[in-house]
């Protein structure tokens, strides 16, 4: 490996060839000190490089294969892979604080080609938050949108699963690489998420595997910045005052996204993060049809 040096964008005159990239990132991800910050500098520092132009192409081939070995154990069929460069790749990622390079999905990706809102809050809600998220989801979804959110339990699910019953599209950003179900409740609406809507997921499946449980709660944080910056606009249903949906609430607002919160966070008075939002530029809605007014046409 000693006489290895990474490849220049100029000198390759290649095809992107997807299996080949997800080994590399894969292998990228295998070094200790890896995370999506360092990964975003190291591209920086290689305009126009591809995963593969920046590892040894013996030990992107070792770790393909172990990738491609762990989906087929957790029996996930039709993994498919999204490359920066690619005409598949969603260009609103390029948003993101640390983009990334590379997409793992199952269904439809198109569906980010459309407009989409995500629709986020706490992993337990109150009876009202949850039925407020499914009715939320479901007035989105019959307005045309694309329901986006992150396949946790409680707001998440509820939104997922409204959105698709009402016969609409819906994705979900997993913190999680595709080989896993999380959490375990889930994993039917994750099948059915694959095979009427989207599962995506930037979280590499070999890395993911040997990490202690503790080390792969980073990887949840990262994923709202990613949610964030392939919506048009994040809702916040309910959420306590350390609730992962703040995190994607504040990445919309670095990222130039719109954030609605729903009047009710307002007005529980034990709250303070609402009107700290408020301040930021989050507006104050009491349902879709104050949503739709301030989305473009």
């Amino acid at each position: 490996m000693d006489d290895w040096f990474p490849r220049t964008a100029l000198a390759r005159a290649r095809p992107i060839v997807p299996l080949e990239e997800l080994g590399a990132y894969e292998a990228l991800w295998a070094r200790a000190d890896t995370t999506f910050g360092s990964l975003a500098r190291l591209f920086r520092a290689h305009p126009g490089a591809l995963p593969s132009d920046l590892v040894p192409q013996r030990e992107a081939d070792e770790h393909r294969r172990r990738a491609l070995e762990l989906a087929a154990a957790a029996r996930v069929g039709d993994l498919r892979v999204s490359v920066h460069g690619m005409p598949s790749y969603p260009e609103r990622l390029r948003s993101a604080a640390h983009p990334v390079e590379v997409l793992y999905y199952q269904g439809d990706l198109s569906l980010l080609t459309r407009r989409c809102i995500a629709v986020v809050g706490t992993r337990q809600p109150s009876r009202l938050g949850a039925e407020r998220a499914a009715l939320l989801a479901r007035e989105v979804a019959e307005a045309g949108f694309v329901v986006l959110s992150g396949l946790a339990a409680g707001v998440d699910t509820a939104a997922h699963r409204a959105a698709l019953d009402a016969g609409g599209a819906s994705a979900a950003v997993l913190g999680a690489p595709l080989t896993v179900c999380f959490p375990q409740a889930n994993s039917g609406l994750q099948r059915r998420l694959a095979r009427e809507g989207l599962l995506a997921s930037q979280v590499p499946i070999v890395r993911y595997s040997r990490q202690a449980v503790a080390a792969n709660r980073r990887f949840f944080r990262e994923r709202n910045a990613t949610l964030a910056a392939l919506a048009e606009a994040v809702v916040v249903v309910e959420a306590g005052e350390r609730s992962g949906a703040l995190i994607a609430a504040r990445h919309a607002l670095e990222q130039g996204r719109k954030l609605f919160v729903l009047d009710q966070c307002f007005r529980d008075a034990a709250l303070a993060w609402p009107a700290r939002l408020a301040a930021r530029g989050a507006v104050r809605v009491r349902g879709f049809d104050d949503i739709a007014k301030r989305l473009a046409p």
